[in-house]
């Protein structure tokens, strides 16, 4: 079993314990649902069956397919008009290195993308003695903006 697999199993057992102790707040998706909400948590087993049996079906995509798909930002990076700094770690465990949108970023000015080969899903940690590694790159960014900014003014 990898890396991968483990953090879905937990990312899964999480977000279907809060499911469960907020069960009453969620009872009106049944209907939509058609299954009782203590009938699709038997059926969780990782985040993608979460999202199977009830993200989906919230969000009214219907499957986890057509929400990861439909809701993906790929869709908007076009879109964006303000500078802008997407930070990945190229090890995290949910999003894969291989669907980071680099192509559609680099046709966009406003983009920026700045990755390292570890640091897990949002957490960046790096090294032996494991610190977070995000605060120098989104540092050196914001700097590089705001000189870009003051040189344009002159």
């Amino acid at each position: 079993m990898c890396i991968r697999d483990s953090y879905h199993r937990v990312l899964g057992n999480h977000m279907s314990k809060l499911l469960r102790e907020h069960i009453e707040a969620f009872r009106s998706i049944e209907k939509d649902l058609g299954y009782t909400i203590e009938e699709g948590l038997k059926k969780v087993r990782t985040s993608r069956d979460f999202d199977t049996y009830f993200t989906s079906y919230v969000c009214k995509y219907h499957t986890a397919f057509n929400y990861y798909r439909k809701a993906s930002s790929v869709l908007r990076i076009d879109d964006i008009r303000t500078p802008i700094l997407f930070i990945s770690a190229m090890d995290d465990p949910v999003i894969k290195s291989s669907i980071i949108p680099f192509k559609e970023c680099l046709v966009n000015d406003y983009v920026m993308v700045a990755t390292h080969p570890c640091g897990g899903h949002v957490g960046f940690f790096t090294g032996l003695n494991p610190k977070q590694w995000f605060a120098e790159p989104a540092l050196g960014y914001f700097e590089a903006l705001e000189k870009y900014y003051k040189e344009r003014k002159k």
